[in-house]
């Protein structure tokens, strides 16, 4: 319950943890199951992660897009630190 009392107090809401939930999901089973060497595809990390197959392709897609200074900005954030800027 705490962690869900901190997320309220900054006004985060439970569509934006979802969303960022789902992506960390498909990001991670991702890199796990390519680290075994195997192809992995939308039908596989559907079910690792249990969602839906039009899900993990939507989320795939929305990886696609974001330029790799935006994601590495948003881990940055993430870890708490200050993005290297040049």
């Amino acid at each position: 319950m705490p962690i869900v009392r901190i997320l309220l107090r900054f006004g985060i809401t439970w569509r934006e943890v979802s969303e960022l939930t789902k992506r960390v999901y498909v990001e991670v089973a991702q890199q796990d199951y390519a680290e075994r060497r195997r192809p992995v595809n939308t039908s596989r990390l559907a079910v690792m992660t249990g969602l839906t197959r039009k899900e993990v392709r939507r989320i795939r897609d929305l990886e696609d897009r974001i330029p790799s200074a935006l994601r590495e900005y948003e881990q940055a954030q993430a870890a708490g630190k200050q993005p290297h800027c040049e």
